[in-house]
């Protein structure tokens, strides 16, 4: 072979630019010489520390790399096996606990056992330090820690109709503990809008749906909050809701053409068709303005949007009786109502 490898250990630190030598010699062979310094060693936090957590954040692995620092991560193997030592700094003192205090960087490996930073008791920061035998230590970027957080998103946005409701979501920033997590959630104005009095959230959830439904035309806070967590609040305009034509209305007819079918899908202009139910049955009438005024009729002359629901279901435009035109009106208790354009009658 053209070369072989061998093991060059550190015992103890050496003078800067006072290397020791080392030579390789053997029979009938010119001997070779190299030089080589010896560091202290230092730690390498593998994983990282997380700068931030939360009193529900889970509890966090941590392991330190062993390495000389001037040769960088070279792949250093413990001469034998090392106690590495995990402190912390907190305030409060006792904010978090690293299981097991220390750790054992194992002969010839390079990464030690794991530990484990426990979850936050509290908020406050701190800093953890590694520190062995012959090593400089390593101390960790300052922690904080505060309490987790909800946050409550609108999804389809903030505008909903007044007798209808569309879904909000609230998020946590850690996901929900063992034991599950009870949220309330309050309207500053049950009267404009009603949103459930409280979430019942299964443990290792990340976020959960909850409706807000409007009831009369305004602009209200809705809140979120739990025991230990930092709750959240969002604006929610309730506005009075209006009509689309779902298939439109045809703007030209004959006397001939066959019954059109007509339906309507109930939405808030200000956040447009964002899926919004209704809050109980909505009767939606139809009448027709037409000239002559017998020119076309509906059947039936009203249908419903079911609870929960968002389009009625279908009545028919009947084939006209004679030329004109018409124009077919959809209204309801609360909506501001639609009319259609004007719908040209031709033999």
């Amino acid at each position: 072979a053209p070369y072989v490898w061998f093991p060059v250990s550190g015992i103890s630190p050496t003078t800067p630019g006072s290397p020791v030598t080392i030579t390789a010699s053997a029979t009938d062979w010119a001997s070779g010489t190299g030089t080589a310094e010896v560091d202290a060693p230092t730690f390498y936090f593998l994983s990282g520390v997380a700068p931030t957590r939360t009193t529900s954040s889970a509890p966090q692995p941590i392991s330190v790399l062993a390495y000389a620092a001037r040769c960088g991560f070279c792949s250093d193997g413990a001469n034998t096996d090392i106690t590495v030592h995990f402190t912390v700094a907190g305030s409060p003192a006792s904010i978090v606990t690293v299981t097991p205090a220390s750790v054992t960087l194992h002969q010839d490996a390079y990464i030690s056992d794991l530990a484990s930073v426990g979850t936050p008791t509290t908020g406050g920061t701190y800093t953890i330090t590694a520190s062995a035998t012959g090593f400089d230590s390593l101390i960790s970027g300052l922690v904080t820690v505060t309490q987790p957080t909800l946050t409550i998103s609108p999804y389809y946005g903030q505008v909903v109709g007044a007798g209808l409701h569309h879904n909000f979501i609230v998020y946590f920033s850690d996901p929900v503990p063992d034991g599950g997590l009870t949220v309330n959630i309050a309207s500053s104005d049950p009267t404009i809008v009603s949103v459930p009095t409280t979430l019942d959230v299964a443990a290792g959830l990340s976020y959960v749906w909850f409706p807000v439904s409007g009831v009369a035309p305004g602009v209200v806070q809705i809140t979120a909050s739990a025991t230990g967590w930092i709750g959240d609040s969002e604006t929610v305009t309730a506005e009075a809701p209006t009509f689309y034509f779902s298939g439109g209305v045809a703007p030209t007819r004959t006397t001939l053409s066959a019954p059109q079918p007509i339906s309507v899908l109930a939405y808030a202009a200000g956040c447009g068709f964002c899926s919004d139910g209704a809050n109980t049955d909505i009767t939606v009438h139809f009448t027709v303005a037409g000239s002559p005024p017998s020119i076309v009729t509906l059947t039936p002359t009203t249908v419903t949007i079911r609870q929960n629901d968002y389009a009625s279901n279908t009545a028919t435009v009947e084939t006209p009786t004679s030329t004109g035109t018409y124009t077919i009106t959809a209204s309801a208790t609360g909506f501001d109502s639609l009319t259609s354009g004007t719908v040209t009658v031709s033999p």
